[in-house]
């Protein structure tokens, strides 16, 4: 008797274990069709702007502090940010440090002084021309930047903006041998900030 409980015990245990690993396997099939679909997710922050974003990202809290978006996926190496500033608050501080004359309070102005600050640490950097642009009735200023950053081979897909109150950064990036796989979702994410 104490045979055939142990038996039957055993032959339970099998049973529930295929179960566990077929539901196992089915995760982790579903999971990576959500990673390699090429839909995206629109995420509204605060209700002051949205982005359009791959929807294999998710968010995280480690990226930027300065940042009021930071999402990431680890395993492909793409990342992004949005850091917006109130423009009377950029404003006040160009005229306090008496910049004016060589920030115009624009996103002429605005680009100029961040754009240096992004590049500092940057070895061997490239980076191609800004293209002037309007996106989303928005002035934008568009550029890339590939260098080597403590170490690590990056490439950088930057846009400025000029909202109605507001300046964006968004700044995205991946490995300098990703370029190619993650262009045309770094294009789309510049292209799709939207304020609200």
């Amino acid at each position: 008797m104490f045979q055939r409980r142990r038996y039957l015990y055993g032959k339970f245990i099998l049973l529930i274990m295929k179960k566990l690993l077929s539901l196992a396997f089915i995760l982790i099939l579903v999971s990576s069709c959500n990673m390699m679909s090429g839909e995206d997710q629109v995420v509204n922050v605060e209700n002051r702007y949205t982005l359009d974003l791959p929807s294999f990202m998710s968010e995280t809290t480690d990226l930027n502090t300065d940042a009021s978006l930071e999402y990431q996926n680890m395993f492909r190496e793409l990342y992004v940010i949005v850091i917006d500033e109130p423009k009377d608050e950029m404003h006040k501080a160009i005229i306090e440090s008496e910049l004016q004359d060589y920030y115009p309070m624009n996103i002429e102005g605005y680009s100029d002084l961040v754009l240096p600050a992004f590049k500092e640490g940057i070895v061997r950097m490239e980076q191609t021309e800004v293209i002037d642009t309007t996106i989303n009735n928005m002035d934008a200023k568009l550029t890339t930047i590939s260098g080597i950053v403590e170490g690590i081979d990056a490439y950088y897909c930057l846009g400025n903006y000029e909202g109605k109150d507001t300046y964006y950064q968004v700044i995205t990036w991946t490995l300098g041998d990703r370029k190619n796989t993650h262009q045309e979702a770094m294009d789309r994410i510049l292209h799709s900030l939207k304020e609200l």
